[in-house]
């Protein structure tokens, strides 16, 4: 290389009493026969001369510069010093050691012809308390797992110390270790030159001896910031019986097997989702996770006697390559399986348009989007139709904190106008699935996702609802019961016949997996209500839309829809006990339906399934 060819290798230094070393240090560094370097001096809040010795050298020589800070140990000086400098490749090199004149040189000429080669370290040897070769294994990721196997007196780019955010600051002694991990488990090579480059002086009082008693707390934090790293190479996490790790975890994984697939960029996030993701729903939930790569949905699955797969190993089997990041499942010896399904958010169309009919009622309108956010299936957007133009539910809307698009949509309150807002709400929809649902029915956590796995292009589902009574309701929106606490209580007072419910039976759920999920097959609904209703687009534009010309509550926004669907060719599809909601109790005000009975026995008559006051006006 020429002159003009040496890129600028900044040598950091972090100093901490070190007033007995520091001179010969600083001097083997100056003494290097590279002509492009600098030297950042680091003093970490000495109680010595430290500062005073550091402060000198930086006086009389330009290449060294001299910063001090508060003392926060050695990794916040290092990652400061490396944060100033002004090279493109750094090297650390402790204050009480020493370096060879040709080490530097070396290690440059590898890093520019190499672009694989992440780290150079060389051979060294000890002197001080202890003399000798240090003999150290050669390099290979299994063994990086168990051990060190370099000092921190090696050079990397400073764009690798920028990627991996840095040494961590939080760990004592052993910082290096974690920082070659970082730079390294996600691949390059690193090479050792042959040549005795670091000095490195042995000392009775050395930060490496005094931390050992923090060898469990090291391991502990290592297992939390490299658990992918450490189940790719040893199956599992590091143990204190370093050696063992791997075998170790082998034992445990035949009674407690564990299976972890992911997609590179995600595996990090994927291995640690157990650990993140934090619900108090004790089967089912999914949790929407905003990371630098992009939003992804996590569903978690918990079941018994689980000895196939898991259900989110079958999620991930099924769902489309572009969509899947991976999967993490845990078994115990009884059978007891927890999975973790992990997808990305698309800026695509949503799978279904959760539509949502109110009117001025935003205290349980509270409760259903609650309950919307907990679904098992959350790639949906939701649409907030009202029959009206509040300001009451507009600064209601405008104050909650969606977790999905949404949009609101408003009309003049000219009386009961519901199939008009439902009609703007099919307009204004992004997806193909339409599922509708009323502002004051609260949702089971998979009352998305039954919906969605039973679609189906020349099907309409239908589902029912359990009429909560007054006192449940009044636990329920007082906070002493949740969605969770609902369904135990209905199912026990199905069970045993002693509930102020109405309509107990629909507001019991069966999993469509399990023993008795044949149930839900034999229970039939030839027709369609309003509260709880899916369908597609296509479909509901095959019969022009809700009919207008109802404009009295009951019949023309569901039971009117069941004869309709049935002659343009569409057929019902019960989703009982699958697609649960509770309905919230609150006074009725009873409105005679025999107007829009005669509505729809003429039309009937007319044979006019294709309503003329629909989404279109024909």
């Amino acid at each position: 290389m020429t002159s003009a060819q040496y890129p600028l290798v900044s040598v950091v230094v972090p100093i901490y009493n070190m007033q007995n070393f520091l001179a010969e240090t600083i001097d083997s560094v100056l003494k290097s026969s590279y002509p492009n370097f600098e030297v950042m001096l680091i003093d970490d809040g000495s109680k010595d001369n430290s500062a005073s010795i550091a402060r000198d050298y930086a006086q009389k020589d330009a290449r060294v510069q001299f910063y001090s800070q508060v003392n926060g140990g050695a990794s916040k000086a290092r990652n400061f010093g490396i944060s100033q400098s002004g090279g493109k490749y750094i090297l650390p090199v402790d204050a009480d050691n020493l370096i060879s004149a040709d080490y530097i040189e070396k290690c440059v000429i590898v890093l520019e012809t190499r672009a694989d080669v992440k780290v150079v370290t060389c051979e060294a040897e000890f002197f001080g308390d202890k003399t000798g070769q240090w003999k150290l294994p050669p390099f290979s990721l299994k063994l990086l797992a168990r051990k060190n196997l370099m000092d921190n007196c090696a050079m990397y780019r400073k764009s690798d110390w920028e990627h991996v955010g840095g040494y961590c600051d939080e760990i004592l002694g052993r910082e290096d270790w974690d920082f070659w991990i970082s730079m390294l488990k996600s691949g390059g090579e690193v090479v050792r030159l042959p040549i005795t480059g670091l000095y490195y002086r042995v000392r009775s009082d050395s930060k490496r001896k005094r931390t050992r008693h923090l060898k469990s707390e090291l391991i502990s934090q290592l297992n939390s910031r490299h658990k992918a790293f450490f189940y790719k190479q040893l199956g599992g996490p590091l143990h204190k019986s370093r050696t063992w790790s791997e075998l170790y975890n082998k034992l445990v994984h035949v009674i407690k097997p564990e299976k972890v697939k992911a997609t590179p960029d995600f595996e990090d996030f994927v291995y640690n989702i157990p650990e993140v993701f934090i619900s108090t729903e004790n089967k089912l939930c999914s949790r929407i996770f905003d990371l630098e790569k992009g939003r992804v949905e996590v569903s978690r699955f918990k079941s018994q006697f689980c000895f196939a797969k898991s259900k989110a190993r079958k999620a991930y089997e099924v769902c489309d390559a572009e969509s899947r990041i991976g999967y993490y499942e845990k078994r115990t010896v009884w059978g007891f399986c927890e999975s973790f399904f992990i997808k990305r958010i698309t800026n695509s169309a949503p799978a279904a348009s959760i539509i949502v009919a109110v009117y001025k009622n935003t205290d349980f309108l509270k409760y259903v989007l609650d309950s919307l956010s907990n679904q098992s299936e959350m790639n949906f957007e939701i649409i907030i139709t009202e029959d009206g133009n509040s300001l009451e539910m507009k600064q209601f809307v405008d104050n909650y904190n969606f977790k999905h698009r949404y949009i609101h949509l408003t009309q003049d309150d000219q009386g009961w106008r519901k199939n008009k807002a439902l009609n703007a709400a099919v307009r204004a929809s992004k997806s193909g699935w339409l599922i509708f649902v009323d502002g004051d029915c609260v949702l089971h956590p998979r009352f998305v996702e039954m919906h969605l796995r039973y679609a189906s292009n020349k099907v309409v589902l239908a589902g029912k609802r359990v009429k909560l009574g007054s006192a449940i309701t009044s636990q329920f929106l007082a906070g002493e019961l949740n969605v969770e606490h609902l369904q135990k209580k209905i199912l026990k007072g199905f069970l045993l016949n002693k509930s102020e419910n109405k309509f107990s039976e629909e507001g019991v759920f069966i999993s469509p997996d399990g023993m008795l999920g044949f149930v839900s097959g034999m229970r039939k609904l030839n027709y369609l209500k309003g509260c709880n209703m899916s369908f597609s687009k296509e479909a509901i534009w095959a019969i022009n839309g809700f009919d207008e010309d109802y404009v009295l509550p009951a019949i023309g926004e569901d039971i009117d829809l069941s004869w309709r669907f049935e002659l343009a060719g569409y057929k019902h599809r019960s989703v009982r006990n699958l697609a649960v909601q509770y309905h919230l109790h609150h006074k009725e005000n009873w409105v005679s339906q025999l107007e829009n009975a005669n509505i729809m026995r003429e039309k009937k008559e007319r044979n006019e399934y294709i309503c003329k006051n629909g989404l279109e006006k024909r």
